[in-house]
């Protein structure tokens, strides 16, 4: 890898030439005309002598744009020195088949020599200096028409000996300050990684500690500041992910990825991440889809949710009653690319029109000062322009005070065929059970939590406080799957992996975690064999996710027909019963009871929903969970006891949402349940 230095340099040498191009041939047609018209500075200069001097010009300049776009071909430091050289002895010929009118173009002596002081160094300028003040010297001397204005060519030499000596202060304090901001820019680069290493850390225990509370206590109090404590996890973490992207964006450090994706899928993660914001708020949130666009498009899925996710969740954030609307739209259409226009409307307090372009400012609060109710960093909109100005597009905004926000920007995407993609479309994610896991954490108390949460799947967990531990483990143990984290402090979770899978003919995969989200470090974990990168702070939902996307076949069950998967079904519930009587019927019955009790007080449940009665909706909330646990429905069981635990303000404020989420469970339970009434009876 080239050093940082060595390929500025090459940047600066490669765009002096594309400025010696691009004025360089103007220059020479330019003197070519002067010649026609002035005639030349001695009556034996003919096209013999002109046409080879203003041939070496066009070859120099466009040579030099071809040879400087390769980095590999050259070393810049040496292009700098035959250039700084080059330049004004080629003018110096120039100069030398014209009489006293050449006078106009000595300027670009000093131009040249300039040039090289801004853009390549001092070093460079000193040597351009002394080639010019030899080869002007040498032309003044040899061409005639200079004789008759000596006074001129001591004014271009004096010129050319005190000018760039003036200009070397400013020049050598311009490169300081460059240099210092650049060290500034790296500076803070790095604090903010560390700054997000530091938080993402603790973090974790945080939220693997509350949602521990939140799976194992039915204490309805215990629960909801379970509740709060994710939320306010949710929020910190929102805030140190705009820090640092801020600073990546900035350093134009995050390339945007190519890959399919569809818009529906984009409108499904705004539902599920802004939905629940919106209804705690009781303000309806309608995404919607236009039918016309295609089923797949070629882009960076993650960059482009990111964007709608701040102006979205700015939008939630500031709407206190009514609505927010998000629509995808097909603008127009050309072969291979779709332009699609994305909005989002609101109706809540409004932005001053002054404050329509400051808004995009970082660190810029609309409504900033100390009765500032709403929080955030003020990095949100400034991110989301960025990435869609990344993207070709441009944000717009119009606003009233008062009467809501409309936010709209339009960008062209590649479309992409299904077939030819060949991606499929993603199910339902599965629990996998009994797994041998390895989990490596220096810090004890992320070890023993992230532990906790593995081990409420089944999962028999082996852990390893440190990285020399962890390739001892690796290496003597059979396991299934390995989460090592990326920052122990003897060897880190990548060397780790490197060794085990250097020393293992089958290893099995292993997953890096790690607090720096960066896409750089992330490209590293993944090249060195991780099967992915779970960032900090760690979910029992990624957790789950990881795990499924390894053994998804073992979640699926034998039978693709069957719809008894583990994301609805707890496999080891139904083998159990199957145990306790070998006889297919046993089975059959229990579920097929257990099928008619649960339509029933799911029906009772909705009832009590509708009419707001707490009390008959706890009790049948309690035996809705008691027959889901004994038949293995985890998601109906989950559901049953969140609505258990409730109280009368949250049953007025979620009733019509609970009322849809209790009916899609229970169908989807109940169709799971079917399944293994078949399975037994096949």
């Amino acid at each position: 890898m080239q050093p940082r230095s060595h390929t500025k340099l090459s940047e600066h040498v490669r765009t002096q030439a594309r400025l010696r191009a691009r004025l360089g041939v103007p220059v020479c047609l330019l003197m070519l005309l002067f010649l026609w018209h002035w005639g030349p500075s001695s009556p034996g200069i003919g096209p013999a002598q002109i046409v080879p001097v203003f041939a070496l010009h066009l070859v120099y300049n466009l040579g030099l744009l071809h040879v400087t776009r390769s980095a590999s071909r050259c070393d810049p430091r040496h292009v700098a020195t035959f250039t700084a050289v080059m330049d004004p002895v080629l003018l110096s010929a120039g100069l030398m088949l014209m009489n006293q009118i050449g006078q106009i173009f000595a300027c670009f002596y000093l131009f040249t020599i300039l040039g090289f002081g801004f853009r390549i160094g001092i070093a460079a300028m000193h040597i351009c200096q002394l080639a010019s003040i030899g080869a002007f010297s040498v032309m003044a001397w040899l061409n005639p028409s200079w004789h008759s204005y000596p006074v001129a060519v001591i004014s271009v030499l004096l010129f050319l000996a005190i000018v760039p000596l003036y200009a070397k202060a400013l020049i050598t304090r311009l490169h300081f300050a460059r240099q210092h901001a650049e060290s500034e820019s790296q500076a803070k680069t790095r604090l903010l990684a560390t700054v997000s290493h530091e938080l993402r850390t603790p973090l974790t225990g945080i939220v693997s500690c509350a949602q521990l509370m939140q799976e194992e206590s039915d204490d309805p109090q215990v629960a909801r500041r379970a509740d709060t404590v994710l939320a306010l996890s949710a929020e910190l973490l929102a805030q140190i992910n705009d820090l640092l992207d801020s600073a990546k964006y900035g350093a134009d450090a995050l390339p945007l990825a190519h890959q399919p994706f569809s818009m529906a899928d984009v409108a499904a993660h705004l539902r599920c991440t802004l939905g629940p914001i919106a209804l705690a708020k009781s303000i309806a949130l309608h995404i919607t889809v236009d039918q016309h666009l295609p089923a797949l498009f070629i882009g960076d899925m993650p960059m482009l949710c990111r964007a709608l996710m701040n102006i979205g969740g700015n939008a939630v954030k500031f709407t206190d009653e009514g609505e927010v609307k998000i629509r995808f739209t097909l603008l127009g259409c050309r072969p291979g690319a779709c332009n699609i226009l994305s909005s989002c409307e609101d109706t809540g307090i409004g932005i001053d029109t002054a404050m329509h372009q400051k808004i995009f400012e970082p660190f810029f609060q609309a409504c900033g000062g100390v009765n500032r109710r709403h929080g955030g960093t003020g990095l949100g909109m400034s991110i989301a322009r960025d990435i869609v100005s990344r993207m070709g597009g441009d944000i717009h905004v119009s606003s009233t005070p008062g009467r809501g926000s409309l936010f709209e920007f339009a960008i062209w995407l590649d479309t992409a065929d299904t077939a030819e993609t060949g991606i499929p479309r993603p199910g339902p994610e599965s629990i996998v059970h009994n797994k041998c896991i390895l989990l490596a954490d220096d810090n004890a108390t992320n070890l023993m939590l992230t532990c906790a949460l593995l081990e409420r799947d089944g999962h028999h967990v082996i852990t390893a406080s440190s990285g020399q531990e962890a390739v001892h483990l690796l290496g003597s143990t059979k396991i299934d799957l390995a989460f090592l984290d990326f920052n122990m402090g003897d060897i880190d979770g990548a060397t780790a992996l490197q060794i085990y899978r250097f020393g293992k003919l089958a290893p099995a995969p292993a997953y890096i975690l790690t607090a720096d989200n960066t896409s750089a470090t992330t490209r590293r974990l993944i090249d060195c064999g991780a099967a992915g990168v779970l960032h900090k702070p760690i979910s029992l939902e990624a957790l789950r996710r990881a795990v499924s996307q390894q053994f998804s076949a073992d979640a699926a069950g034998a039978s693709s027909a069957q719809t008894s998967q583990v994301d609805w079904l707890d496999d080891t519930v139904i083998a159990n019963l199957k145990e306790l009587d070998s006889n297919d019927d046993f089975v059959a019955r229990v579920v097929n009871t257990a099928l008619m009790d649960i339509r029933s007080l799911s029906n009772d449940l909705t009832a009590a929903l509708k009419e707001q009665d707490l009390p008959s909706m706890l009790d049948k909330a309690h035996a809705i969970k008691g027959i889901a646990v004994s038949v293995g429905a985890v998601r109906l069981a989950a559901l049953a006891a969140r609505m258990s635990r409730m109280e009368q303000p949250g049953l007025e404020r979620d009733r019509m949402a609970l009322i849809t989420e209790i009916d899609e469970v229970t169908v989807q339970s109940m169709q799971a349940l079917r399944g293994v009434v078949q399975s037994a009876a096949n």
